[in-house]
């Protein structure tokens, strides 16, 4: 074989493979912006409900997975919520919503040990975020001292009833 073909043969495919970068990165920024996602850094991911672990306190005696976990572009840990439904009308996210979100950055906080400003609810029609303030941080946790508060595990949206999910952390206090 001629020397020109092979560098010919080798240009060609490094041609496709670029390009193939090219749409794969465009895929990738369309799923983002479908998704609500802000720009950052994918650090978890359980959406797709393949995570292998979920983030777990033995301090608080608490466990959960976030759909995914964010590392923004200012360093910050942002938890996001996939809900299936739309969001509503009020343009407040749902209590239970809220909730689930607080947890998570109580679990961040103590396990990874970051800041989480803030969390993001994307429903089906928009994206809602919701502030990691010392009200809501109260809000959940009722009358328990000192963070002391059992919580309870984060199974799949299916296997959760709509009890179960107004309960998600109502506050046990140990």
């Amino acid at each position: 074989m001629n020397l020109s073909v092979i560098f010919t043969v080798l240009f060609i495919a490094l041609f496709l493979l670029v390009v193939v970068g090219i749409v794969l990165l465009a895929i990738s920024r369309q799923l983002r912006r479908q998704n609500g996602l802000p720009k950052g850094e994918v650090l978890y991911e359980d959406a797709s409900g393949q995570a292998q672990e979920p983030l777990y306190s033995k301090r608080l005696i608490m466990a959960g997975k976030p759909d995914y976990l964010l590392n923004d572009q200012n360093g910050n840990l942002i938890p996001v919520e996939v809900k299936s439904g739309y969001a509503p009308r009020s343009g407040q996210p749902h209590e239970s919503h809220v909730m689930q979100l607080a947890a998570y950055f109580f679990l961040i906080e103590d396990v990874l040990q970051r800041p989480t400003p803030y969390g993001l609810i994307r429903y089906r029609n928009r994206t809602l975020q919701v502030a990691n303030t010392d009200e809501l941080r109260e809000r959940l946790m009722g009358d328990c001292p000192d963070e002391n508060v059992a919580g309870a595990w984060f199974g799949t949206p299916q296997s959760r009833s709509g009890a179960a999910l107004r309960q998600v952390f109502a506050g046990i206090c140990l």
